[in-house]
C-alpha cells in the first residue's frame, strides 16, 4: 500500500484549495475564503455530498477530481470548470461513484 493510499483510507478525503494555473499571485485566506465561497454559492449540495474516497482540486476556475484505484495509482475522474453545463450534477456523481468504491476505509463515527 502506497502513502497516498494509506492517507485516504485514514482520513478518506483530500481537498485541496489552489490557484489556477492562470493566477501568478499568492494563495492567501481571502483568495481561499473567495474560492469557498464560490463553490458553496454554486454547488449547493456541497455540505450533503460523499467526498470519501476522493482527491478534490477547486481553484477559482474549476474542479479537478480524482481517486485512487485498487493498484494504487491516481486516476482522474473528472474536470469541470463553472462554465461546462451540469457541472455540478456531474460533480456530484462522481462524488458519488468515488464513495461507493470498494475498499477499507475508516469510519469515523463515534460508537458511543
Amino acid at each position: 500500500m502506497n502513502i497516498l493510499n494509506l492517507f485516504l483510507n485514514i482520513i478518506q478525503a483530500i481537498i485541496l484549495i489552489a490557484n489556477s494555473e492562470s493566477v501568478l499571485q499568492t494563495l492567501t485566506i481571502k483568495r481561499v475564503q473567495a474560492i469557498l465561497k464560490k463553490i458553496k454559492t454554486q454547488f449547493s449540495q456541497w455540505h450533503q455530498v460523499a467526498w470519501q474516497n476522493s482527491i478534490v482540486c477547486i481553484t477559482q476556475d474549476s474542479i479537478k477530481v480524482l481517486h485512487i484505484d485498487e493498484a494504487g495509482n491516481l486516476k482522474e475522474d473528472g474536470y469541470f470548470t463553472y462554465h461546462s453545463p451540469n457541472w455540478d450534477k456531474a460533480l456530484k456523481e462522481i462524488l458519488d461513484q468515488n464513495a461507493n468504491r470498494p475498499g477499507d476505509r475508516i469510519n469515523f463515527q463515534s460508537s458511543a
